[in-house]
């Protein structure tokens, strides 16, 4: 007989959202942009088989069943108040071969969605312009495909290594001016990922992990075709101490490459590379206390950049097209208490 297992399950989410932008002018509210009441509610029915076919053969299958509905009362458009619903059918195949010298290989398939903004599914006048716009679908599609393996290469020290590919029907564009989304471009991500963890002694851990990303826009014009604030590259490396009586720590490090901020790529971000500090003691075994040192470096950078044109008093009316950023944190201390009853 054949080793089988088979899962049934239920997801159900209800959210209830009153978002509203408004124009300021030192901190005070000026005009109102737009003002939403938003109900959404989102269903999932799955099913899952496992099937274990050789000892080295093993397949997972799965179909799920994503419905959303939304319905937005706009306070002061009533053209931009309506319902707007969608349902997908999400299928996924994992193949599993192994292990063999205690290595394991995969490959991985399925659809998939990410979800717009609520209110740009019924959005139909631009609240800041007056003119008319197309709702944009609720639901948007994606198809992923993975192939990688896993190794335990000594008992202390696993690794594992992935290709992949995700394709999206269209991107999520945040528009601050009408404080909204639009639907864009088409797109792919084309990628790898390596993890590392190994274990030195009983009490010192290192782990380690890099992803590099190829994303691009894959209709139009081939030298606009890169996705602004994509991110190509990120590492992480951390070193954990554990099991030194009531003591326990990590410090870690982690770098993010430069993104594009423009479609053509003329205009980049900064990277950076951040140190975090976590020392843990545990009391007993109701109370644990930990002190978090966030940018251990205090090193100057940014959590975010944009490349807009925006004005500031005495530039051109036109306004100058430039790099916007929201600077990250400095050194920051945190104390943390967990009691548990």
């Amino acid at each position: 007989l054949r080793p089988v297992r088979n899962t049934l399950g239920l997801a159900l989410r209800q959210d209830r959202i009153q978002a509203a932008l408004f124009d300021t002018l030192a901190r005070q509210i000026q005009a109102t942009v737009r003002d939403d009441g938003v109900r959404q509610t989102q269903l999932g029915l799955y099913a899952e088989n496992e099937t274990a076919w050789l000892p080295w053969l093993r397949t997972v299958a799965g179909l799920r069943l994503e419905q959303s509905a939304a319905r937005v009362s706009s306070q002061t458009l009533a053209q931009n108040s309506g319902a707007a619903d969608a349902t997908r059918w999400l299928p996924k195949l994992s193949v599993i071969l192994g292990p063999w010298q205690r290595t394991t290989f995969f490959f991985q398939a399925g659809a998939g969605f990410h979800s717009n903004d609520a209110r740009g599914a019924t959005t139909r006048i631009d609240p800041r312009s007056g003119q008319s716009v197309e709702p944009a679908p609720l639901l948007v599609g994606s198809r992923g495909q993975e192939i990688g393996m896993r190794s335990s290469i000594t008992p202390n020290w696993q690794t594992s290594v992935a290709l992949w590919r995700l394709d999206f029907d269209s991107e999520l564009v945040y528009v601050g001016d009408t404080g909204g989304t639009a639907p864009g471009r088409p797109s792919r991500r084309t990628g790898v990922e390596w993890t590392h963890q190994w274990s030195a002694s009983r009490h010192w851990q290192l782990d380690a992990s890099l992803a590099w990303t190829r994303p691009r826009y894959v209709d139009g014009d081939p030298s606009s075709r890169w996705i602004a604030n994509a991110v190509q590259k990120v590492a992480n490396v951390a070193l954990v101490l554990r099991k030194l009586g009531p003591w326990s720590g990590a410090l870690g490090i982690r770098s993010i490459g430069a993104a594009p901020l423009t479609e053509n790529n003329t205009v980049r971000s900064a990277s950076s590379v951040t140190a975090n500090l976590r020392v843990q003691r545990k009391f007993s075994s109701d109370l644990d206390l930990a002190l978090d040192v966030l940018n251990l470096g205090n090193r100057k950078s940014n959590d975010i950049s944009y490349f807009y044109t925006s004005r500031l008093a005495g530039e051109p009316a036109s306004g100058v097209a430039d790099v916007h950023v929201h600077p990250a944190e400095p050194r920051t201390l945190r104390l943390t208490a967990r009691l548990r009853f």
